[in-house]
């Protein structure tokens, strides 16, 4: 949090055509939380500048916590910037944070992606994420905080052992030894992010020639333009991007399961048997002269992403796939965002238009249906909303957590 203070009082100092509000996360993971969150807040307000505590829902499960905390921590932020008609989120990175996520990204075995590291500009939805810390060292950051007459707050769970990023940490003095320091690590990130770039354009290139994907989060793989694609690393990255684009992941797939789906497709188009990768149904179909490969969610990964509660004006994110947003008027408490799965469509049939139940069923059963308390009442499909009464009002679109392509 000290990271988060430097960056709120530099900014409050420098701009006064700016308005700027902090935003606490407090997972509520440990006891003390809660009240060092709100020390911090206090702290922002005494400096006039306006905070708000967001508190994230404790996780189901004792395992993944660095993981789920993470995800919740997007979901925080992305609601609260739209439910404000923010589009700029500052994030407090550092250098040292950079060179700690290279590091845990190589002991993965990624590779130039992932490698790249953090960016100091990026995009999530329509939301422009900023890291104008990311080039500074962390002792810096808090030389300013002490400078500044403040008192940084400090996270315990920093300096736990149960966390890969703080083994990590706890390592730095040893890994220096070898080399593995901060200017190496980072001197990586900036290497290969060049190697990013261009891999970036590559598939790019190669995805406009050959894959399309539909507003409901559909892909299609033209077979005979994917085979000509020269080069093999372009064609196991393409298939990784749609992997982890249409199964809804918030990173990317390991490259192994990328290669097993390349190697999948390198058979004939006769030979190929629909096959389940990463969370994603793969299908052959033949029609009209044309052999695609059909990417639709699988309807089992649908069926456990988890339940959504939309308050009014908000934008949740489902399954990590689709931005689903509540008009102002929405009561709260009242709705919830699931999976549609089949006694959805066996409820609401009659009243749905027809393009939308003439789907094939694996693609309509991995769609976010919209329930009033307990029951169903509409499916929220792109496209479609319009033709609902009950969710006329209410906005839906394909936007994965991982984009098909993304600047470098």
């Amino acid at each position: 949090r000290s990271v988060l203070l430097a960056l709120l009082h530099a900014c409050a100092q420098n701009r006064s055509d700016v308005t700027i509000t902090g935003l606490v996360v407090d997972h509520g993971l440990r006891s003390g939380s809660a009240d060092e969150a709100a020390q911090v807040a206090a702290t922002w307000r005494q400096r006039g500048v306006a905070v708000e505590v967001l508190t994230s829902p404790k996780p189901h499960t004792s395992s993944a916590i660095e993981e789920h905390a993470r995800h919740a921590r997007w979901a925080l932020l992305e609601a609260w910037c739209h439910r404000h008609g923010v589009c700029h989120l500052f994030l407090g990175h550092h250098r040292d944070d950079q060179a700690e996520t290279v590091l845990m990204r190589m002991a993965k075995g990624s590779g130039p992606v992932g490698l790249a590291g953090m960016a100091a500009v990026s995009h999530r939805g329509a939301m422009r994420v900023l890291r104008p810390l990311l080039n500074t060292d962390r002792a810096a950051i808090e030389a300013t905080v002490v400078a500044r007459g403040l008192k940084p707050v400090t996270d315990p769970t920093n300096a736990d052992p149960q966390y890969l990023r703080n083994r990590m940490r706890q390592a730095a003095p040893m890994l220096a030894e070898i080399g593995l320091n901060t200017d190496s690590l980072c001197q990586t990130a900036a290497t290969q992010r060049v190697v990013a770039q261009k891999l970036e354009r590559e598939m790019a290139l190669a995805a406009a020639n050959c894959v399309i994907i539909d507003g409901l989060g559909a892909g299609r793989i033209d077979y005979h333009r994917f085979a000509a694609i020269p080069d093999q690393g372009t064609k196991t990255g393409l298939l990784g991007r749609l992997l982890a684009s249409l199964g809804g992941h918030h990173y990317p797939v390991r490259r192994a399961l990328s290669e097993r789906a390349a190697q999948w497709l390198t058979q004939g188009f006769q030979a190929l048997k629909p096959i389940t990768l990463g969370g994603c149904l793969l299908s052959p179909q033949a029609q009209g002269g044309r052999h695609d490969v059909t990417v639709w969610r699988e309807p089992a990964g649908a069926k456990g992403a988890e339940m959504l509660a939309v308050k009014p004006g908000d934008m949740v994110r489902w399954d990590g796939r689709f931005a689903i947003t509540a008009p102002s008027d929405t009561r709260a408490g009242d709705y919830t965002v699931r999976a549609a799965n089949q006694a959805v469509w066996s409820a609401l049939r009659p009243a749905l238009p027809d393009g939308l139940v003439d789907l094939p069923a694996r693609l309509r059963w991995s769609l976010p249906a919209l329930y009033r308390a307990h029951e169903p009442v509409a499916v929220l499909a792109p496209g479609y909303l319009a033709q609902q009464a009950d969710c006329d009002s209410w906005s839906a679109s394909f936007a994965p957590s991982l984009p098909m392509l993304r600047p470098y």
